[in-house]
């Protein structure tokens, strides 16, 4: 079909050929591929979802859109998906326990000098951080497998 034939149709429709051209690349587009703006209301469920750890093939179902959309999305506002949302909530205990135990370490320089008492806390602080660390490389190996 030639430049001329073209004009013929597009002035038999009332576009120009600038606008049939447009016209016609979207309509090729399926309604799955059109973008359609993220609602408030969808925005607080995929932080929810994520949090929860929901995995992003799931969440995507869930709001109607595919995983891309969800990916690109997330990555946009900083959100976790996967494994890594739930190594989040996990990380920040930790980081607190790192901080409670550095804190009773400045007030107690001495082990020497510690308490029964100051000696339980301090090991049940250091177990809590071991069980705190291996929690968090058992996610990872778990998200690992799961993208295989």
């Amino acid at each position: 079909m030639g430049f001329c034939n073209i004009s013929n149709e597009v002035g038999a429709v009332g576009l120009t050929p600038r606008e049939y051209s447009t016209e016609t690349r979207v309509a090729g587009h399926s309604e799955s591929r059109r973008q359609t703006k993220w609602r408030d209301d969808e925005i607080l469920l995929l932080e929810e979802l994520a949090r929860s750890g929901t995995p992003t093939g799931a969440i995507a179902l869930k709001l109607g859109r595919s995983k891309a959309a969800i990916s690109a999305k997330a990555s946009k506002l900083g959100i976790k998906l996967g494994a890594t949302s739930q190594v989040q909530p996990v990380e920040a205990e930790l980081n607190l326990l790192k901080n409670e135990i550095q804190d009773f370490e400045a007030l107690h320089p001495n082990p020497v000098e510690w308490t029964a008492q100051q000696l339980a806390h301090y090991d049940s602080l250091t177990k809590r951080h071991t069980k705190l660390r291996a929690e968090i490389a058992e996610l990872a190996v778990r998200h690992h497998h799961r993208q295989r």
